[in-house]
């Protein structure tokens, strides 16, 4: 049978703990990191909670941790999803209350904005953030695909010293940023 979806299997709660307290340091830091850099497009949003929702959505059994998935990559796509799905309820809300003042409001290009739309955005707005420094844009990148370890490091084409510089300038930016929000 063609276009046949093979089955899917996942991790279990407790496969998705012992992954989250097994986390290496530079894992949780590159988590640290995207949750941060995620968190600058959802609006009211801290990087730490945004984190703690994906895991808790894992453990309460609202999102679900596919096998072949690595566990930095889940969470950071799992985060990915919740901005989308705030954001467009956001926008659901605020379709609403302009239908309700201006009946003539049409929200289609609101309310219809894809996934894809709203990445797209956030792509555009790191970039722009991080438009000074672009080994720390290189990494933050990176870590917005769901990349850990060597493999950030290779995508972003650093040798070892560089990427870590990058890394601490990126950090260093985003606090900067969080700070200027306040």
């Amino acid at each position: 049978m063609s276009g046949a979806r093979p089955a899917v299997s996942y991790r279990t709660r407790d496969e998705f703990r012992l992954a989250v307290a097994e986390l290496t340091d530079a894992e949780a830091s590159q988590l640290d990191d995207a949750s941060n850099v995620l968190a600058l497009r959802a609006a009211g949003w801290k990087g730490e909670d945004l984190l703690q929702e994906a895991a808790e959505r894992t453990l309460a059994g609202r999102r679900r941790w596919p096998a072949h998935v690595q566990i930095v990559a889940y969470l950071v796509k799992a985060m990915q999803s919740i901005i989308f799905a705030e954001r467009k309820k956001a926008l659901s809300r605020r379709a609403n209350l302009k239908g309700k003042i201006d009946p003539d409001y049409s929200a289609v290009t609101d309310a219809t904005q894809t996934q894809d739309d709203v990445e797209a955005r956030l792509r555009a707005e790191i970039t722009e953030a991080f438009k000074r420094h672009p080994n720390a844009l290189k990494v933050a990148l990176g870590t917005l695909e769901g990349l850990v370890g060597e493999e950030l490091r290779e995508f972003t084409g650093l040798d070892p010293t560089s990427y870590a510089s990058a890394r601490r300038q990126m950090r260093r930016d985003l606090e900067r940023f969080v700070r200027n929000q306040s």
